[in-house]
This record gives structure tokens, sequence and C-alpha cells, in this order.
């Protein structure tokens, strides 16, 4: 699944640089935040953010789904569980 197109979240700047350079330096924050799949999970069922804000479901073709206000709801964004 690593270099499959549901494991593509697009970031600007480079490894070290912009956002991409961001998340590497900060990847509990950004697993936390949505803005990368934490290594070992499922990206076709880890939700991530987009630059605006909005929560997606990325899909094997590369595209992404948008998720429902209830699946948003029920995320554990401040690592607490709910349900």
């Amino acid at each position: 699944m690593r270099h499959s197109p549901a494991n593509i979240v697009e970031l600007c700047g480079s490894g070290t640089t912009g956002c991409h350079g961001w998340v590497h330096q900060h990847v509990k924050e950004a697993e936390r935040l949505g803005l990368i799949v934490p290594f070992g999970r499922d990206p076709r069922t880890t939700p991530v953010r987009d630059w605006q804000g909005i929560w997606l479901r990325l899909n094997q073709d590369g595209t992404a789904t948008r998720l429902t206000a209830m699946e948003v709801a029920t995320l554990d964004i401040d690592g607490r569980e709910t349900e």
C-alpha cells in the first residue's frame, strides 16, 4: 500500500521544506491533524485533511471522497475515544 495511489497526499515543498518538510519534522502532530497517514495504517481507511481543512478518505484510484458530517464528528482528533 505504501506506493499505491491511495497513499498519496500532495503537500507543498520537499521532504525538508514547506508543508512536506513540516509533516516529516512533526510526524505525531501531522498524524493527529490528518495531514499524513500514520505508518502501517491503511490509507483507504485513515481520514486525512486537505489544505482547506476538509476531511477526506483516500481511494485506491487516487481520488478522494469527502467524509460525512457524522464521520467527522466521530474522529479521534484529540486522542480521545469517540463513538
